[in-house]
């Protein structure tokens, strides 16, 4: 991602690079003062949105046991 290129992890999807900057007319006046916003974009997979889709929830104990 660091590099500028999409990473596919098989089962769960790929994480994909955005920026977001201001638009140059020519190529040499593009530097990194001309970005504006960087984020990683997630998109699960098929398989990952299917079972997300059929996971389950139960309410858990929160009492905490131990030493406190």
């Amino acid at each position: 991602v660091m590099n500028g290129e999409a990473v596919k992890f098989a089962y769960l999807g790929s994480f994909i690079p955005a920026i977001k900057a201001t638009a140059m007319l020519e190529l040499d006046d593009v530097d990194a003062s001309t970005i504006k916003a960087f984020r990683c974009r997630f998109y699960p997979s098929p398989e990952f949105k299917r079972s997300l889709s059929k996971t389950g929830f139960a309410e858990a104990n929160l009492e905490i046991k131990g030493l406190q």
